[in-house]
């Protein structure tokens, strides 16, 4: 099922890295950080379902925006 998603996922995230730019605000790239995850952990230990992020995946994204909020405090 995550094959098929890919191209709909990595249109998403186009589309939100747009917006993002056009309000200036951050933009994470989360797939690629999650696609590394996946690598090591395995995928069904990173999500419930190929989807959506269970703990393992909620954990990766927390951890990315943690770093670009430690980096808006410092500026």
């Amino acid at each position: 099922m995550r094959e098929r998603l890919k191209p709909i996922i990595k249109q998403y995230a186009d589309e939100a890295k747009k917006i993002a730019e056009e309000f200036n605000l951050p933009f994470v790239c989360l797939q690629e950080k999650l696609n590394e995850a996946v690598e090591v952990y395995g995928l069904e230990n990173c999500f419930y379902d190929g989807l959506h992020p269970n703990l393992v995946g909620s954990k990766v994204i927390s951890e990315q925006w943690l770093n670009v909020f430690k980096k808006i405090i410092k500026e």
